[in-house]
């Protein structure tokens, strides 16, 4: 290694040591503020995590707006115009399967 390197080696180390203690220390905060909005259930049924999250028992940033679940009869329910209780969440296919709560403790057998 030349001479005329040293200077540029030591601007590079003397970045690396200032810029990670500080990518450490911001990497932290991310972890302390998110860190209430784990994955979480109604009691019963699939866990529920972003952008879902249970309406009233987090905080709002821990789900997208308008994606709030509520827990009753511990079952998560999704409400629209009407009201459905989330049988399974497919985070992965992006998918979920409802019941309508309704017919849920109906005998009525479905067509």
């Amino acid at each position: 290694m030349s001479i005329q390197m040293c200077p540029h080696y030591l601007f590079y180390v003397g970045i690396s040591i200032l810029v990670c203690p500080l990518a450490a220390e911001s990497y932290a905060l991310v972890d302390h503020k998110y860190g209430p909005c784990k994955p979480k259930n109604c009691g019963s049924g699939p866990n529920i995590s972003y952008p879902f999250y249970i309406y009233d028992t987090e905080i709002d940033f821990c789900g997208h707006p308008g994606f709030g679940i509520f827990c009753e009869e511990n079952k998560p329910l999704f409400r629209t115009s009407r009201n459905y209780f989330i049988e399974d969440i497919s985070y992965e296919t992006q998918s979920f399967r409802l019941v309508n709560k309704e017919v849920v403790n109906t005998s009525c057998v479905a067509p």
